[in-house]
């Protein structure tokens, strides 16, 4: 089906594919027992484009971020399991947007660091988000295992994952002086990469 959005600033047209079937609806009466007054209609989204956002994304976002998180809202309806996945890699994307190592060197070796690791690093400069990370990485290891998820599940890691990003982000004054800094510093526009910044 075809759907549109009803803000008048918006008006966008989205596109809604699922699937759905027709079952008799079957009621009881003592006095006469089970009978049918019809028919009833059942309908399951199973995939939207564009994706619905299922927390908000910011402009003020990092780049990479925003697009993975929009992965992983595409993922919602259709896969629990690889949308778990898509919310373990925003929180990987938000370990390298704040400077955690992805590897060390042991031995004379370089090796990658696992995201335990890193969320563990991680804490010791934002503690107040790396409880929320930890929760979530568990939640997309699940997703890896092809455990059993359920949608409260994924919603259970968008509500923390929002948290986290909220808390890291949400200061649209700090974005707008570091885009005024930055157009300032290179004296022109930013054109195109003003959207991979902020």
């Amino acid at each position: 089906m075809m759907l549109q959005c009803t803000q008048g600033n918006c008006l966008e047209t989205v596109v809604c594919v699922g699937d759905g079937h027709v079952e008799r609806n079957m009621l009881y009466d003592e006095g006469y027992g089970p009978y049918s007054d019809g028919y009833k209609e059942f309908y399951s989204p199973k995939y939207f484009y564009p994706s619905l956002n299922i927390i908000p994304v910011f402009p003020f976002y990092p780049y990479k971020l925003s697009k993975e998180l929009n992965n992983s809202f595409s993922h919602f309806f259709s896969d629990l399991t690889s949308c778990a996945n898509k919310i373990r890699i925003c929180v990987e994307v938000l370990m390298d947007e704040k400077g955690i190592n992805k590897t060390e060197i042991v031995k004379n070796k370089r090796r990658y660091i696992s995201l335990h690791r890193r969320i563990e690093l991680f804490k010791l400069r934002f503690p107040e988000v790396g409880e929320s990370l930890s929760a979530i990485k568990w939640i997309g290891n699940s997703g890896s295992h092809h455990d059993k998820l359920t949608k409260d599940d994924i919603l259970d890691a968008y509500t923390l994952l929002d948290f986290g990003i909220r808390k890291l982000y949400n200061n649209p004054e700090k974005a707008i002086k570091k885009l005024a800094e930055d157009i300032n510093k290179k004296k022109a526009p930013l054109s195109r990469k003003r959207s991979k910044k902020y």
